[in-house]
């Protein structure tokens, strides 16, 4: 799980951005645009929407915002609201030997 954290309302919130790539894939199809299209609605190369989708790279921030903005979507639906509860798994290192 990819977690990322953001301050909103005077609150500190945290998010899932796991899969973000099938969520925004999800997006274009329900538009029935190419990737191509759906970039540069979006103001960004095809080459960095590609690389979102399959995983390679997660969006910036300009990413999500542009894509809630142009398609009409909430950032909720691309990234889950984890419980205020919520507390990542401590790293546990490596041991040698």
């Amino acid at each position: 799980m990819l977690v990322v954290w953001a301050i909103q309302k005077g609150r500190q919130m945290r998010y899932d951005i796991s899969n973000i790539g099938e969520r925004i894939r999800h997006v274009q199809k329900q538009h029935e645009m190419s990737q191509a299209d759906f970039a540069d609605k979006i103001g960004a190369n095809i080459s960095t929407v590609s690389k979102w989708i399959r995983g390679v790279n997660d969006p910036p921030l300009w990413g999500l915002l542009a894509i809630c903005e142009v398609y009409d979507v909430k950032l909720t639906e691309l990234v889950k609201p984890l419980p205020d509860r919520y507390r990542p798994p401590r790293y546990k290192g490596g041991q040698n030997g």
